[in-house]
């Protein structure tokens, strides 16, 4: 039996990736990177700074950084302009579970009319990274 197509938010996942797949990337990417800015624009205290830090960078900020919140919020503004996807997808998956920023909600759309009724009403985010398990679930469905 031939192994069916898949598809997620109404996009074909392949391997390798499909330049579809790529743009829907880049587009995501792009809202989440402008609320994720602008939320780092809005910090306030250092606690605040270090509290973000630990999803947006691979560090937290120590001493000798720890009174420059102007440092801490370009450093990590640099660090998500710079995020490849794999990284970028972990970002907005904690960031929308500690609810900071707002998700992208899938919905039927005149250039995506074909999406699964499963996609419907659920948070969005960056698409060919999912695991075994996803990967055998939505095989099971479009079988």
């Amino acid at each position: 039996m031939a192994i069916p197509k898949i598809y997620k938010y109404g996009i074909e996942i392949t391997k390798p990736w499909s330049s579809e797949m790529y743009d829907f990337n880049e587009n995501l990417k792009a809202y989440y990177k402008d609320q994720i800015i602008d939320m780092i624009n809005s910090i306030k205290t250092t606690e605040d700074c270090n509290f973000i830090a630990e999803t947006v960078n691979p560090y937290k900020y120590g001493i000798g950084t720890s009174d420059d919140i102007e440092y801490m919020k370009s450093d990590m503004r640099t660090n998500v302009e710079n995020a490849e996807s794999h990284w970028m997808l972990e970002i907005i998956e904690e960031l929308l579970i500690l609810q900071r920023i707002s998700p992208m909600i899938c919905e039927a759309t005149p250039e995506m009319p074909a999406i699964s009724l499963h996609d419907l009403g659920v948070p969005m985010n960056l698409i060919g990274f999912e695991t075994r398990d996803e990967i055998l679930m939505l095989r099971e469905r479009y079988s």
